[in-house]
């Protein structure tokens, strides 16, 4: 009975706006003799997603004025720090996929979470299209994909005679190319991994790509 009290609480905080209660709360949690009794686990991690991807919109969405002069501003400011929001919504999701509420009592916090993000995607979806239709792809300073082959991948790629995949990364999946070794692998394949700096001369790319061929 005192944990449903509890969570509840944290759900009505979460809700209305009390962030600081369910914090509080999320803590005490911790350390309760029921965190890893029954489906408790599961739904106070589904509290703690929400309540940081919610955190993370309100406190970006309070620095997006600052970044909306330009296009390429707008992109800067997501590469850096907007794109933390679809980090968070998607840890908020698989909290989500990991647990089933039959009961409904998450509903109210799924619902509030899911707004809160939604609100914010939106907002600087219709900013952006707003600048692509008057500024046109890509923005000053900025190269499109199909200049990055040709400028930064295509030496690599000029030994003959060796099978290469290649792989174009964005930046929210960097990590995945970590565990490639620059050195022949057991397999016979080795990487060649390039980061594309943020700027280049007066040109700038988005992207990380790594190149694996058959030794």
């Amino acid at each position: 009975f005192e944990e449903q009290t509890f969570l509840r609480q944290a759900i009505h905080g979460l809700v209305s706006g009390d962030s600081d209660k369910t914090r509080q709360l999320l803590t005490r949690q911790e350390f309760s003799v029921w965190r890893n009794r029954g489906d408790s686990q599961e739904r106070w991690t589904v509290i703690r997603a929400a309540l940081e991807l919610i955190e993370k919109c309100d406190d970006l969405g309070r620095q997006l004025p600052a970044h909306l002069s330009n296009q390429g501003s707008l992109l800067d400011f997501y590469v850096t720090n907007l794109r933390e929001t679809d980090r968070c919504q998607r840890e908020f999701e698989q909290a989500l996929g990991d647990f089933v509420d039959a009961a409904g009592l998450l509903d109210s916090v799924i619902r509030e979470t899911r707004r809160r993000y939604r609100d914010l995607a939106e907002k600087v979806q219709v900013i952006f299209t707003r600048q692509l239709d008057a500024s046109g792809w890509p923005p000053a300073g900025k190269l499109a994909n199909s200049n990055v082959f040709d400028r930064f991948v295509a030496g690599v790629l000029k030994d003959r005679g060796q099978k290469t995949a290649y792989f174009m990364i964005v930046p929210i999946a960097v990590g995945f190319i970590s565990f490639m070794s620059p050195e022949p692998s057991a397999t016979g394949f080795r990487a060649d991994h390039i980061v594309l700096p943020d700027s280049v001369s007066d040109e700038s790319s988005m992207s990380s790509t790594t190149a694996a061929s058959m030794r």
